[in-house]
């Protein structure tokens, strides 16, 4: 008995549509991109002291914290003081209009802070600032 059909018509659609897919993870890309940045900046806790603040003009920029044991990170990864004249030193050979942000935790000593100020004193830093919480 013949077909009444062809075989050609038939043929079922068994392909998945990319376009949803490709919309989905278009999404994810972007809202990460957008939310990376700010999860870093609170990847370390700081005590922050309380000051008179403004705000931050988005710029080229690197941070510098100090934690209540007086350990150094340098864009949130520890490194010695050393490391951290090194790479001051590097950083104003390739960009010298980098902005450096000082972060240091309250009940920090003084004398720490004014050592890694210093650093960046010898490494001719100029654009420095230092961070606080707003009133």
């Amino acid at each position: 008995m013949p077909r009444k059909s062809r075989l050609s018509d038939l043929k079922v659609l068994s392909e998945i549509s990319n376009t949803p897919l490709i919309d989905l993870s278009m999404l994810l890309l972007v809202t990460f991109l957008i939310t990376y940045p700010l999860m870093q900046e609170q990847a370390m806790h700081i005590n922050l002291p309380v000051g008179k603040t403004q705000a931050i003009e988005p710029q080229k920029s690197h941070s510098v914290s100090i934690d209540r044991e007086g350990q150094v990170f340098f864009d949130n990864k520890p490194v010695s003081t050393g490391q951290l004249a090194e790479r001051m030193l590097d950083l104003f050979k390739t960009d010298p209009q980098s902005t450096i942000y000082l972060r240091a935790d309250k009940d920090l000593r003084y004398g720490r802070v004014v050592d890694i100020m210093r650093i960046l004193h010898d490494a001719n830093i100029t654009r420095m600032a230092l961070v606080t919480q707003a009133d």
